[in-house]
């Protein structure tokens, strides 16, 4: 969760950083700062994302969302 003191790409690099590997495995690792990038064209830039975007992101979600209700694995030693 966003701690008030967190700007938006504060939070995804800390969510990039925390969660590298399950993103590397999802073959996300960039997912929090492009989610964030489209955050800030909509909120800031007045943007609007078009069709193929919105596509993307969703496809994208439900990997994210997959990955994120898998158990996480034993560590080996």
């Amino acid at each position: 969760q966003r701690q008030p003191t967190q700007t938006p790409a504060e939070f995804a690099s800390f969510v990039s950083d925390r969660l590298a590997q399950k993103l590397a495995e999802a073959e996300l690792p960039q997912f929090p700062q492009r989610i964030c990038e489209a955050f800030y064209r909509i909120r800031f830039g007045g943007e609007n994302l078009d069709a193929s975007e919105l596509e993307w992101i969703d496809a994208k979600l439900t990997s994210f969302e997959s990955i994120m209700s898998q158990p996480p694995q034993p560590t080996s030693v």
